[in-house]
């Protein structure tokens, strides 16, 4: 389970994103432990909140990590 120890930032800013969807199969499967949302992510607060509850329904039994990255800029419009 060395994949709770890993936080990654991922590309795509809505829920059926390929990249969203391939980053739910990896908290699926323990690969990963969580997610970093960048400024790119951020579309609008419905489509975050509908990735946070896809990326917590992935992995239900231990809930991911769920960060936002602010180093040097604003992560919200």
């Amino acid at each position: 389970m060395a994949g709770q120890m890993i936080v990654v930032g991922f590309q795509g800013n809505d829920v059926d994103d390929a990249s969203v969807k391939a980053l739910r199969e990896e908290l699926a499967a323990s690969e990963v432990g969580g997610v970093m949302f960048l400024k790119t992510n951020v579309k609008d607060l419905a489509t975050v909140t509908a990735m946070n509850r896809a990326f917590r329904a992935a992995s239900p039994d231990l809930l991911p990590f769920i960060t936002v990255d602010q180093e040097g800029a604003r992560s919200s419009g």
